[in-house]
């Protein structure tokens, strides 16, 4: 049974409209969700959770270490500027963009635009687009936190609602988990460098040159398996009592 056919047979005080962009259901309680015939199984909101963390973990982890290999780089400080200039200008609407293009496509914007931060440093020596891509990163690092913790929220009271369990002890659960795989995630990115940086062999003018540029790629394919594994996430609607919905609009 698909969602909207879902829609028609749910039991209970509830209404099913779109609002401006976001499809939401509005209920009276939480049992008049408890039946509905297209609700997820608690472990399908795990996975989710696995992926949408192990994504997370892979693009930011690669950021992370880009940015400690960026340190030797000519002009790296005009590209932590322009980065770190477009993430702050960029926190204030950020939420609209989300809102607008929902949390998972907003997931899915972000990591893209990590990749293009991420391809942007392997042709760093053309300084406009490292600049470009710099920005990228900044803006793509906004839209990214905005919606991993509204998708986070959203699948962890699916899950409440699909176990019977309270809102809060799900949300608990899912930042725990996702906290974990998170730091897993850039661990393993900044370990990467750690053990092939030491192998390199440079000369005195650019000592491991090759083995970082070999780095930047391989980031860079990080950075879009991230964006593969976001992608595979399902676009899920916005769960709101009619209380919660009062106060918010």
């Amino acid at each position: 049974m698909d969602r909207e056919e879902g829609y028609q047979n749910i039991q209970g005080n509830t209404n099913h409209y779109e609002d401006d962009g976001l499809d939401v259901i509005e209920y009276e309680n939480d049992r008049d969700l408890i039946n509905m015939p297209w609700r997820g199984s608690k472990n399908q909101y795990l996975i989710e959770l696995v992926l949408l963390a192990t994504g997370m973990g892979f693009v930011l982890g690669s950021a992370v270490s880009l940015l400690g290999l960026a340190a030797a780089i000519q002009n790296a400080t005009i590209s932590s500027g322009c980065l770190y200039g477009a993430f702050s200008l960029t926190c204030i609407p950020s939420p609209l963009i989300v809102t607008k293009i929902g949390p998972k496509w907003g997931l899915f914007l972000g990591t893209m635009l990590y990749v293009a931060y991420a391809v942007g440093t392997i042709f760093h020596e053309i300084l406009w687009l490292y600049i470009i891509s710099s920005i990228c990163g900044g803006v793509g690092s906004t839209i990214l936190w905005t919606s991993q913790g509204a998708y986070l929220t959203t699948i962890a009271e699916a899950h409440a609602l699909s176990t019977n369990k309270q809102k809060a002890e799900s949300l608990g659960l899912f930042n725990g988990v996702f906290v974990a795989i998170f730091q897993t995630g850039l661990l393993f990115c900044v370990l990467l460098s750690s053990l092939v940086l030491p192998i390199g062999q440079g000369d005195d003018t650019e000592p491991l040159k090759r083995q970082e540029d070999i780095l930047y790629v391989v980031y860079a394919g990080i950075c879009a398996l991230s964006a593969f594994l976001v992608f595979l996430l399902p676009t899920h609607h916005a769960l709101f009592s009619k209380k919660e919905r009062k106060e918010t609009t």
